[in-house]
């Protein structure tokens, strides 16, 4: 089973949610972020201040018509720890947030004299592949069909993607590849919520094989991505 990362040893349970629209963070992934409401500024104060943990989770569909009160958001997210800020002048701020972890929201709290929501919730640990010869399977699988979606040419994080495929657990190579790649936001939050390795990597080759790239792939995914609005 993978070991969390030390940012997590002394974790409360308790996080400051951010919920976003558009995205869907994977551990490992680092995202941009442009924070200007207010209730989002008062997080990112606070967050600063404390121990740099912020919880992105996804918004379910319908949400514009309650968004600036409490939208339904969906049960699982990513917990990730802010690596890079910047306040601008009229108070808002710039930061780069590394996805750490999976949580599954517990209960949604209210906290006295806070704009943003809060909740406790449970980390949700890796659950790696048993066998090795399977996972060498699914790693060989991947590659090919990663090479024909982005060419025996492209770089993910930097690397060659062969060489990427060879290098990196297969655990993270699937939510890398997940992230990246153009594939329906429902599809990435149901990967989100999903700790089992084997289990991601029998649907993220499902859904790679139903839509192959008939023809030479376009322009390869890029990392890290765009600075992502509040």
């Amino acid at each position: 089973m993978s070991q969390r990362p030390p940012e997590l040893d002394a974790f409360s349970g308790m996080v400051r949610l951010f919920p976003l629209p558009q995205l869907v963070l994977f551990p490992n992934m680092v995202h941009g972020f442009h924070i200007f409401e207010p209730r989002y500024r008062q997080m990112t104060a606070d967050a600063l201040a404390d121990d740099q943990l912020i919880a992105l989770v996804l918004l379910q569909p319908g949400y514009e018509a309650d968004y600036f009160n409490s939208p339904a958001i969906y049960s699982a997210g990513c917990l990730g720890k802010i690596v890079g800020s910047k306040k601008t002048g009229d108070g808002r701020y710039h930061l780069d947030l590394r996805g750490l972890s999976r949580y599954r929201i517990r209960k949604e709290i209210a906290v006295p004299g806070k704009l943003y929501r809060c909740a406790e919730v449970d980390l949700l640990d890796e659950v790696p592949v048993a066998n090795d010869k399977k996972q060498e399977a699914y790693q060989k699988e991947l590659l090919d069909i990663l090479t024909g979606w982005c060419g025996p040419k492209a770089k993910l994080l930097g690397m060659p993607v062969d060489v990427f495929n060879a290098v990196l657990p297969l655990g993270l190579i699937i939510d890398i590849a997940t992230y990246l790649l153009p594939l329906p936001l429902a599809f990435k939050q149901e990967m989100l919520e999903t700790p089992a390795v084997e289990e991601r990597a029998e649907k993220l080759l499902a859904i790679l094989e139903k839509n192959r790239p008939a023809s030479a792939p376009g322009k390869h995914p890029s990392y890290p991505t765009k600075f992502s609005e509040n």
